[in-house]
């Protein structure tokens, strides 16, 4: 008999169906559902507390109807070849990196607290059912780190083209005081050469103004 567990209110995957997340819904149920199938079959076979505690998580956690649940699982269950527990868990965590409506990091670790509560439901842990955990856990590590590293990659090629950037605006602004400097030295030659010529010409009026009056004292 499956043990009663308490139902936490689950924020990171959608709650309902018939609306305009029916695919990402969907798309996780048929990778989720297989993926907890398997986890309980490591030991041989699915008991029954460990297959209505699947049914359970996907019908009060996630909102799905029982019968499309039951009639899922049925079919997952006659699959003798469902997959290896590490190829569900990495297409999953690739599923949901690619979904923009998913947390994948929140989604993995509620997906692993389901999972437990799914090798506990018939009372007993099998060191198999274990490694399986273990296994799609160190999946999910690995996409993450993934994730760490195209994430810092972005950073650095963002940080680049801000660097770029400034040093462009750098360049540009110093090259315009070199212009704005030969322009204010430009006008000043300008206007020193100006003021030179006019106290030429004023020195030679003087010049012109002492001699004809030393000439008319001579004449007197």
């Amino acid at each position: 008999m499956a043990r009663e567990r308490p139902r936490p209110l689950r924020r990171h995957h959608p709650d309902f169906i018939n609306t305009p997340i029916d695919l990402l819904g969907a798309g996780l149920f048929d990778l989720t559902a297989p993926l907890a199938m398997q986890v309980a079959r490591a030991d041989g076979f699915i008991h029954d507390a460990e297959r209505e505690t699947i049914t359970e998580h996907f019908v009060q956690d996630w909102g799905f109807d029982r019968a499309y649940v039951a009639a899922g699982l049925r079919l997952i269950e006659s699959q003798t070849d469902a997959g290896r527990v590490t190829g569900l868990a990495k297409a999953l965590a690739e599923f949901q990196r690619a979904s923009l409506d998913c947390n994948p990091r929140a989604r993995q670790d509620e997906l692993m607290q389901f999972l437990r509560e799914v090798i506990e439901a018939d009372g007993v842990i099998n060191p198999r059912e274990e490694r399986a955990l273990a296994a799609i856990d160190a999946v999910f590590k690995s996409e993450r780190a993934v994730i760490s590293r195209e994430t810092s990659r972005r950073a650095r090629s963002m940080a680049i083209g801000v660097r770029d950037t400034i040093e462009k605006g750098a360049t540009a602004a110093g090259a315009a005081v070199v212009d704005a400097t030969k322009a204010a030295g430009s006008s000043l030659e300008v206007a020193a050469t100006v003021v030179r010529t006019t106290a030429e010409e004023m020195a030679k009026r003087s010049a012109a103004v002492a001699d004809r009056i030393k000439q008319s004292r001579q004449q007197g």
